[in-house]
């Protein structure tokens, strides 16, 4: 049969502190803590412990802390709370009855937070492919009014010069004009003699 832990029970307005005194002998990260509407339980090997409640408590506002091998829970309600006592078959439908409320809360906070999660990473891909729209739009913009630069500048007329041209020409012809003049001397090559049948004819 499993030990239970020495613990006290204080009832406020509508806050009830329960502190539990952890042995020696018990390893606090094997504390297994659960709060329900209607009870608390902690446990450990060879260790439970559960607090039955009068007034249901609100799941999403309780703290659990331990210093010095005691371990304080603190759970708030509407009205104040107290310890609730009847035969060990009305606790034991109740407590199903709580187990199933807190499961039923569970479930509907991890539904909650999936949806948050699927909402921001949507709202994430969507934030991306705008991003990325407008900087495609921009990339088009921007090659758009290149083209249209090219088209303007093509369809200009170009316009030449004639007259400076001309002048250029003239210039370079009459300018530093160079004259070269060749003179060469009349020179008797020697001419091999031709053999016998040509001499004389």
């Amino acid at each position: 049969m499993p030990l239970t832990f020495e613990y006290k029970a204080e009832f406020t307005d509508k806050k009830s502190v329960f502190q539990l005194t952890v042995p020696v002998s018990v390893n606090l990260r094997e504390l297994d803590v659960l709060i329900t509407p209607l009870y608390v339980s902690v446990g450990a090997p060879n260790y439970i412990t559960i607090i039955d409640l009068e007034h249901p408590v609100d799941l999403t506002s309780h703290t659990c802390k331990c210093k010095s091998r005691v371990l304080t829970i603190e759970a708030f309600s509407d009205i104040q709370n107290s310890i609730f006592k009847a035969s060990e078959d009305v606790i034991l439908k109740r407590r199903n009855q709580s187990f199933f409320q807190y499961q039923e809360h569970t479930r509907q906070v991890l539904k909650q937070k999936d949806e948050i999660e699927m909402k921001a990473k949507s709202e994430a891909e969507l934030k991306q492919i705008a991003l990325k729209n407008e900087e495609r739009a921009n990339l088009r913009q921007q090659k758009e009014s290149e083209i249209n630069q090219l088209k303007a500048d093509l369809s200009q007329p170009v316009i030449e010069d004639a007259d400076q041209d001309s002048k250029n020409l003239t210039q370079i012809r009459s300018t530093q004009t160079i004259q070269l003049t060749s003179t060469f001397t009349k020179r008797k090559m020697a001419v091999p003699a031709r053999d016998g049948r040509d001499i004389g004819t």
